[in-house]
């Protein structure tokens, strides 16, 4: 038998994995605007494809995201393809590089004053000192301005390059295991990062495994059995999000290439929304038990659809939500999603229009209680007494003992 807590877990995922398929079916934020085919058009698309250029040895286009007017034109394009390089190893060697966490905004987050279109988007150490990398929002024609790596980061790429040394690791790993690279990262460390992951997951397995004993034991001394329901509820979730943290901090001792903590990281997203997203989905079940147990016996009835309703509402608005989150730090154009989602619920609304307002007729009927189960009279023309009322008709037993259904509305 597969246990309830965890059954609800897989149909959020599988829910949550639909949402996310369906959205992704709508195109994604337009990586390009008019006029430039290198996706300039915000700090973390131009850091992006600048990597994405690098991984795949296109050094010459990697060379369009630097801002190379201090160099002599003749020297650019051999010059320009050397600092892409270079630029590449410098992003790779600082583990605290990490492009989710530049904006997405077209205009940056302008918190400089002084220069409102240069952006900040790391710092590299050497020698105890700290050296800004910046993006500058640069003319490059009468009609485009795009994101470029300012001239004052490429004219300090020289002195921050990274001597190529081989670690203690590598230099007792087979040679296969350290050339092979998969997103500019040695084949050993995805190894390890996948490792570590079992790992993780088997130590926080067990560890909830311990906390679902002692607070068993709890609730058995507990007078009130439900007291600690809600950790039960967000046991596993904290678990999930636990162990993100954990194997979060040991990716940083590996050091993957930043093209590779950027497909990481969005991963960890995924699974650190989805796991705030099961915890709350997870609590709403407590809340409505609990407002389930406080009814009497015949509010317990009438009430029923609606907790009902409310359930099922709250559960899909917390999916949706962490949808949308996950799809919009992925980069997708979320206004266009919500408006192809918004023309195709108003086409629903138009098609239903009976049924919703059966359901608006039943949440009335509920919260106002004219009729509750069990009352005798003249319904419409209908004789007989309440039988149920649901969220978009009421029944009625006439006198003849038939069941007859009037909507709601």
């Amino acid at each position: 038998m597969i246990p309830l807590a965890r059954l609800r877990a897989s149909l959020l995922f599988t829910l949550l994995f639909n949402v996310i398929s369906l959205a992704s079916a709508f195109p994604a934020a337009p990586a390009k605007p008019p006029g430039d085919p290198l996706g300039r058009e915000n700090p973390r698309s131009a850091v992006t494809n600048f990597l994405k250029a690098c991984q795949a040895n296109q050094f010459q286009r990697a060379s369009q995201y630097l801002d190379l007017h201090n160099i002599a034109a003749r020297a650019r394009p051999q010059r320009g393809v050397e600092l892409a390089k270079d630029l590449e190893a410098i992003l790779n060697s600082d583990a605290q590089f990490d492009p989710l966490r530049i904006t997405q905004r077209a205009e940056g987050t302008q918190a400089d004053p002084n220069n409102p279109n240069s952006e900040l988007i790391g710092s590299i150490t050497r020698d105890g000192r700290a050296f800004p990398l910046t993006l500058e929002y640069t003319q490059i024609s009468p009609t485009l301005q795009v994101w470029l790596f300012s001239a004052q980061t490429v004219s300090q790429i020289p002195s921050l390059t990274p001597t190529a040394t081989q670690s203690a690791i590598e230099a007792r790993l087979p040679s296969v295991l350290v050339k092979n690279l998969l997103l500019d990262t040695p084949i050993w460390k995805w190894l390890a990062l996948i490792a570590v992951a079992f790992i993780v997951i088997a130590v926080f397995r067990l560890a909830a495994h311990l906390i679902v004993l002692a607070t068993g034991k709890l609730r058995i001394k507990s007078m009130d059995r439900h007291r600690w329901s809600w950790v039960a509820a967000i046991l596993d979730p904290a678990v999930v999000f636990s162990g993100v943290l954990v194997f979060r901090v040991i990716e940083g001792f590996l050091d993957p290439a930043a093209l590779s903590r950027l497909y990481i990281n969005r991963f960890l997203l995924l699974v650190v929304v989805a796991s705030f997203a099961w915890g709350f989905v997870n609590l709403v079940d407590v809340f409505m038990n609990r407002l389930d147990r406080i009814l009497n016996s015949k509010q317990r009835i009438v009430s029923q659809s609606l907790i009902y309703l409310g359930r099922r509402f709250f559960k899909l608005l917390i999916v949706c939500f962490a949808a949308i989150t996950i799809l919009s730090n992925w980069g997708y154009d979320m206004t266009t999603i919500l408006a192809g989602l918004g023309v195709g619920g108003i086409a629903v609304a138009l098609a239903a229009q009976s049924t919703i307002a059966n359901v608006f007729g039943g949440v009335s009927v509920i919260g106002d209680a004219p009729v509750t189960v069990g009352d005798f009279g003249n319904f419409g023309g209908v004789i007989g007494t309440v039988d149920d009322i649901g969220m978009r008709s009421t029944r009625v037993r006439t006198l003849n003992r038939t069941i007859v259904s009037i909507p709601n509305a």
